[in-house]
């Protein structure tokens, strides 16, 4: 199953064009095809760190798909070639492509991110000197929370409000991680407020990561770089299992449930195995878009909290590299 995977991955990511990815929000019917790049690089970051589990032949694929999605990188970069990568493209920029309305408002173009600008260094697999130049780009844009601590920001935007998700916080500090950079207060003031906010996935989880909102795509951060690196967050292991337990209980949609799968495999835990001769994508999203949370009125702050005014995204792609990531890590539980 895993080769077919791998397959139809490769095969989409030929077919599909320029448009691998959906955006949608259920409650307006509302449904247009695109190509944000946080899809890609999501998916290859799955697979890069595979690859050491992987067969020559499974390998060889990866290589592949490796090649075809990075080529794709340079039109998302930063629009004055800074090292900071944009959720859609920037060359030209082409934000919410194929809407009727936000993609002629400027106020919906989005600045740089540190979640695709981490995913992308990472799989584009710089080098230790780029990724110190781009950590201390990044720490310029950090926020002082009334804490005391602080935080590195979502957005490397100017005018954009800050805001720390925790999602995409352990993927940036993951990137900082697997080059073994020094740890510098704003490292160390991040992983406290990763570990505070830990135990609230389940009761919060907009407010956290606004750009994931759901308490498996948190949990599933959490475990995959808790997995990887020793840190300060080691001592949150068991609010994290307890979560993912707890959360299992209760989970109807498949995808969601395979995703905290993997997190408990991922933390060393003994599953048995899912059932995937029915395997579904239905009801699932890999991220969130809350257009109206920037905004400082309190009556649109809440309506950005509602599904019927958030948009959602999907990519089949995605999806597969997720079930890939299970079959390698159930083989290995077996």
């Amino acid at each position: 199953m895993l080769c077919r995977i791998i397959s139809e991955i490769e095969t989409a990511l030929r077919s599909h064009g320029d448009q691998w990815a959906t955006r949608f929000t259920p409650f307006w019917h509302y449904r247009r095809q695109e190509n944000n790049i946080f899809s890609l690089a999501s998916a290859l970051f799955i697979l890069r760190e595979l690859e050491p589990r992987l067969s020559p032949e499974h390998q060889h694929k990866a290589a592949e798909i490796a090649r075809l999605i990075t080529r794709e990188y340079p039109r998302f970069q930063n629009k004055d070639g800074r090292m900071t990568y944009n959720f859609y493209p920037t060359h030209p920029s082409r934000h919410f492509p194929n809407g009727y309305i936000m993609q002629h408002l400027d106020h919906f173009r989005l600045p740089d991110d540190i979640d695709d600008t981490a995913l992308i260094t990472f799989t584009r697999q710089a080098s230790p000197k780029e990724v110190q130049a781009l950590k201390d780009l990044t720490e310029g844009f950090a926020e002082d929370l009334p804490s005391g601590k602080r935080v590195y920001s979502t957005w490397y935007g100017k005018n954009m409000p800050k805001e720390q998700d925790v999602c995409a916080l352990l993927n940036l500090l993951y990137l900082f991680f697997a080059f073994e950079l020094p740890l510098t207060r704003t490292d160390r003031d991040t992983l406290s407020f990763l570990a505070e906010k830990a135990g609230e996935a389940l009761t919060r989880p907009f407010e956290i990561a606004r750009h994931y909102a759901t308490p498996a795509l948190i949990l599933y951060h959490y475990s995959r770089f808790m997995s990887r690196f020793a840190s300060p967050l080691d001592h949150t292991k068991p609010l994290i299992l307890a979560s993912l337990y707890k959360a299992l209980e209760q989970e109807k949609v498949f995808m969601n449930r395979l995703l905290m799968e993997s997190a408990l495999l991922k933390l060393g835990e003994k599953r048995p195995p899912l059932d995937l001769s029915r395997v579904t994508f239905n009801g699932f999203h890999t991220f969130i878009g809350a257009p109206f949370a920037p905004f400082a009125h309190p009556l649109l702050k809440k309506w950005s909290e509602k599904p019927a005014y958030q948009i959602f995204w999907r990519s089949d792609i995605h999806h597969k590299a997720l079930l890939a990531e299970y079959l390698v890590l159930s083989s290995l539980n077996s």
